[in-house]
């Protein structure tokens, strides 16, 4: 009756599939947009009222627990793969964006000096200048791609022998702390809550 598409898709798509039931696309990596557009959709809009204030307290609760731990420690999320690390900037990617937005955690001056640059790989010689206080480190590219993931985890292990690694600030005093990047590469409300919690058992046990 109705099929709910992301917006990535190209028009081809959505017309095939529209000859199957209403379509509607929607931005995923919007999740708070989204979702009220979805439960407008539905013609259940109140709904969708509630859900985003039951979301934006999970998201209070975290913020003062996490600030009230770490002040303003930086934080940021670096991705390994198979042939490049990336650091992800800020404000310039959604993945890791709702980090320093609605939790208020700083990112670190080199993720803000990387703006909205679409290359986000981290070269060994920059690693000096990668002064971080706390990293999560996503690994690899999610369930499906085995071999890909297994060359990611080796690249990681020699990320982590690398004496440069060892002077990154997050590192010397081991808060570092490797995540689900299936989990952290999904959008939506429910992934988000769950990063969130993530970060706060982590952050401020």
């Amino acid at each position: 009756d109705f099929i709910i598409l992301r917006d990535s898709y190209d028009r081809n798509a959505y017309v095939a599939l529209s000859k199957i039931a209403l379509v509607a696309a929607f931005d995923l990596q919007d999740a708070e947009t989204s979702l009220l557009a979805i439960a407008i959709t539905l013609g259940q809009p109140e709904r969708g009222d509630e859900r985003l204030r039951q979301y934006y307290d999970v998201v209070k609760q975290a913020r003062l627990a996490i600030k009230s731990r770490i002040g303003n420690s930086s934080v940021a999320l670096v991705r390994v793969l198979k042939k490049e690390i990336r650091l992800y900037p800020y404000p310039g990617n959604a993945i890791n964006r709702f980090m320093y937005d609605l939790l208020n955690l700083y990112p670190p001056p080199l993720a803000v000096a990387m703006g909205n640059s679409k290359n986000m790989a981290l070269s060994l010689e920059a690693i000096p200048d990668f002064q971080c206080d706390y990293i999560l480190v996503s690994c690899g590219y999610g369930m499906s791609s085995g071999e890909n993931n297994e060359a990611a985890q080796c690249r990681y292990e020699s990320l982590q022998a690398a004496p440069l690694w060892q002077h990154v600030p997050a590192v010397r005093e081991g808060h570092v702390k490797e995540v689900d990047s299936v989990v952290w590469n999904s959008h939506g409300i429910i992934a988000k809550e769950a990063v969130i919690k993530e970060l706060r058992d982590w952050l401020a046990p």
